[in-house]
């Protein structure tokens, strides 16, 4: 299959009324950069999944240039994540997202939200750190399905405590945090793709996704290390921050 190139993405996805959702893909799950294990609450389905892991996941595809590799971030709770699953890749302007099942159809305040988490707390998220890359997952999850008009994970129509023994308080207070940083200082413009599992008789068959990267025209351009630090989301940066903690 062809490559999809995300330089020829980025500038689709920021050009007015022009439609991603032809672009198909293959992802592969490999496992969880780092995360907490949490119950989550609310009136609102699929919340009766409960017990779940929260954190970046790591995919792999041979079909997404330059991040082969990249990490990934669920939008999608009432549904697994399936170790190989194709998928169909749109922007923000598309509408988001129509698989139906548990599938969450945002509405245009909520993509700005995702949006503005991305560029005021992604440039420099640890996805390495369990609390911080539970506390992003869980931040994306409040957007998705709290109703009430004010986000926290601690109350309101969508909330999440400890998992059994696995103490998540941390990860939730990081949460609120980002969701309390929405409005601040922009640290990064990203770019979101976001992937829409493909849908089978029973509804789709995958969690739906969203990453976000920097152009990478400008990846191509920066020196190293400043090069694979822009590759936030993607594998270099789990590769950079492994090397730096085994060296402490």
């Amino acid at each position: 299959m062809k490559k999809t190139i995300l330089a020829a993405f980025a500038a689709t996805a920021l050009t007015a009324g022009i439609s991603t959702s032809a672009s198909a893909l293959t992802l592969d799950y490999i496992g969880l950069s780092a995360g907490k294990g949490v119950k989550l609450h609310g009136a609102t389905s699929p919340t009766s999944v409960n017990n779940v892991l929260a954190g970046g996941l790591k995919m792999s595809s041979t079909e997404i240039a330059p991040f082969d590799s990249f990490v990934a971030w669920c939008l999608d709770i009432g549904t697994s994540i399936k170790t190989s699953y194709d998928y169909s890749l749109k922007a923000i302007s598309d509408t988001l997202f129509t698989n139906g099942g548990t599938a969450v159809l945002l509405s245009n305040a909520q993509k700005q939200d995702i949006q503005s988490l991305f560029n005021t707390a992604y440039s420099t998220l640890d996805v390495l750190d369990a609390n911080k890359s539970a506390g992003f997952q869980l931040a994306l999850w409040e957007i998705a399905y709290e109703s009430s008009g004010s986000y926290s994970l601690a109350g309101g129509d969508f909330y999440a405590t400890q998992s059994g023994s696995v103490v998540s308080a941390g990860a939730r207070a990081q949460a609120d945090s980002f969701l309390a940083g929405l409005g601040g200082a922009v640290t990064g413009n990203y770019t979101l793709a976001f992937f829409e599992s493909n849908t089978t008789s029973n509804g789709h068959g995958s969690q739906n996704l969203v990453m976000g990267f920097v152009d990478p025209s400008v990846i191509a351009e920066a020196p190293l290390p400043a090069a694979a630090w822009l590759l936030i989301g993607g594998m270099g940066a789990l590769g950079m921050a492994s090397r730096r903690r085994k060296a402490a």
